[in-house]
């Protein structure tokens, strides 16, 4: 009984957790939780973040500690016979006569054993001048991880434009359900009007067929609608993450719209990731031409270290047991390696270059794509003006129509006519919304204030 009563309280909570209600933020917050692509970036920016920390260790000392250690069986011995050597004395000419006389010599006999051997050590190594090098490749790596600041944002400002289109494709669908079954009671209406005049002998029954047909055709756009709506939240769930058959509502109306005053000056794209990413692109192969260069200069490096030996035996006596301290600076000047290097530069040179005149070329393409946003926006702003008075007009044309069948003086072909084109007026607004609200975000991006 205590596990039914647990199931029942789950399942209730599931539907009202499935039937809640959405808005575009909490889309859009799912939507940069659950991409996949938001998260691979995201690693990226932090693989960047995390190369500018190794190369700015290069400017410190690089500590090492060494310890080896052996064992060899290996032993031997070297012996030189003892006895009398004659004594010689050196004459005024520089030769040598023997004196008569002899010294005894009593011998040599060693020993030696290697057993155990160890040594082990402290190394300090501390780059003093190297070209350059480790300065230019601590700033190239900077300017890579702003690039993946910059595609980060990118990818996020991706995401956002797929969840407030797949939102408002939602609302869209929504709303044209609502249309479609708004035209569908108003044909009902008129049929119930045209059997009750067929029953009273006031119409004949093709006036019935004619209103049987816009009944199907209403029927079939509600189906449509629906199918619509269906799928475009499953779409949706999709971009946001979650599963498909996830149950939500969301708001009958479109996200609220600002129209700008007027267009954003100019210098608006450079707000964009876009144009950060081109920034630090060539700025990081300015750094390349740096860290190619400094293959050319002298390069300074200091090194210090202290070892202890320990091992060796020569007639059981240990020879080695005594630590001892090293400095060493090392200098290297390159001198000649046939252009090689000296190509090298030029290459990362024209990079540089070509990373500039791309930079220009997409300063224009940037700009173009913020007037032509723009320009859309305007259009989109006008052509829903325009549709709210067209479904004023439209309205208002049924209106009379329906009047002027009532009293005869207009045919059911004329009157079935007006609420078709009240219907398409209708349909029209909804798309012209649905028009402005995608051409706002597309703005919005255009202008870097997404």
């Amino acid at each position: 009984m205590r596990l039914n009563i647990l199931a029942i309280i789950i399942a209730s909570c599931a539907l009202n957790m499935g039937a809640r209600t959405l808005s575009v933020d909490d889309c859009i917050a799912m939507a940069l939780e659950a991409n996949n692509s938001i998260k691979a970036s995201e690693y990226q920016s932090r693989q960047a973040d995390a190369m500018v920390k190794s190369l700015r260790a290069n400017y410190f000392p690089d500590i090492s500690a060494t310890a080896t250690g052996i064992y060899s069986n290996a032993r031997g011995s070297y012996n030189i016979e003892g006895g009398n050597l004659p004594v010689f004395i050196p004459d005024a000419n520089g030769n040598v006569t023997p004196t008569g006389s002899f010294a005894y010599f009593p011998g040599i006999g060693l020993n030696y054993e290697v057993g155990p051997m160890f040594t082990a050590g402290v190394e300090l190594t501390q780059p003093i001048y190297m070209g350059g090098k480790i300065r230019n490749s601590v700033a190239m790596a900077t300017h890579k991880s702003q690039m993946a600041d910059a595609y980060l944002e990118m990818t996020r400002d991706e995401v956002v434009v797929a969840v407030t289109t797949a939102y408002a494709d939602v609302v869209k669908a929504g709303q044209l359900l609502d249309v479609a079954k708004a035209y569908k009671s108003v044909v009902m209406e008129l049929q119930a009007n045209v059997e009750s005049a067929i029953a009273h002998g006031m119409r004949h029954n093709n006036d019935r067929l004619k209103v049987a047909v816009r009944i199907n055709e209403a029927d079939l756009n509600i189906l449509r609608a629906s199918n619509a709506l269906r799928l475009a939240k499953m779409n949706l769930c999709r971009v946001t993450g979650q599963s498909l058959l996830s149950e939500f509502d969301v708001d009958s109306r479109y996200p609220l719209t600002a129209m700008p005053a007027s267009i954003a000056g100019n210098e608006a794209i450079y707000d964009r990731p876009e144009w950060s990413a081109l920034k630090a692109n060539e700025a990081a192969l300015k750094s390349q031409i740096g860290i190619a260069r400094s293959e050319l200069l002298p390069q300074v490096a200091l090194k210090a270290g202290y070892s202890y030996n320990y091992g060796f035996e020569i007639n059981k006596e240990t020879q080695l047991n005594s630590g001892s301290f090293a400095v060493l600076l090392n200098v290297t000047i390159p001198l000649y390696h046939f252009g090689g290097r000296s190509a090298k530069v030029d290459a990362s040179r024209q990079e540089w270059l070509r990373s500039q005149a791309d930079m220009r070329d997409k300063e224009e393409l940037l700009t173009l794509d913020l007037h032509r946003a723009f320009s859309t926006l305007e259009e989109a702003d006008a052509a829903l003006s325009l549709s709210e008075t067209a479904v004023e007009q439209a309205a208002e044309n049924m209106r009379l129509s329906r009047v002027m069948y009532d009293n005869g003086m207009e045919t059911l072909s004329d009157y079935l006519e007006a609420q078709l084109l009240w219907n398409q007026a209708c349909q029209q607004r909804v798309e012209a919304g649905f028009a402005l609200y995608t051409a706002n975000i597309a703005y919005l991006r255009a202008s870097g204030r997404l």
